[in-house]
């Protein structure tokens, strides 16, 4: 029994995959239905989320001791902080100010104990 040539093209057909070729714009609807799905699924991550965030602020909306504690300690830290920024300011000031004072004591005391003789030959003159 000899198969036909037609039973024999009908059997190949059937069994082997032939590649299927899009077109360009089927290609494109496809890219945007799979976008379309990937943004889905991020809103819906993001909405669970959201809700579970909410679920969880509701709960507790005052702040717990342990914030405040640390907030306090921020604070007087920061204040802390300032107080010693101006103390350290104010002892630069005055040391400053006795160094000038000193400064010019001593130039009056070196004027003082210059002889006159000198004064006139160098030039210099009260």
């Amino acid at each position: 029994m000899k198969r036909s040539i037609e039973d024999g093209a009908a059997v190949n057909v059937t069994n082997s995959k032939k590649p299927v070729f899009l077109t360009k714009a089927e290609r494109e609807a496809l890219a945007l239905t799979r976008r379309q799905q990937e943004a889905d699924q991020l809103n819906q991550r993001r909405q669970d989320l959201l809700s579970s965030i909410s679920v969880s602020t509701s709960t507790s909306n005052k702040p717990s001791d342990s914030d405040r504690h640390r907030d306090r300690d921020r604070d007087r830290d920061r204040d802390r902080d300032g107080d010693r920024d101006r103390d350290r300011e104010r002892d630069r000031d005055q040391r400053y100010r006795d160094r000038d004072r000193r400064d010019r004591e001593r130039g009056e005391r070196e004027e003082a104990s210059v002889p006159a003789s000198i004064v006139v030959r160098e030039g210099f003159r009260r």
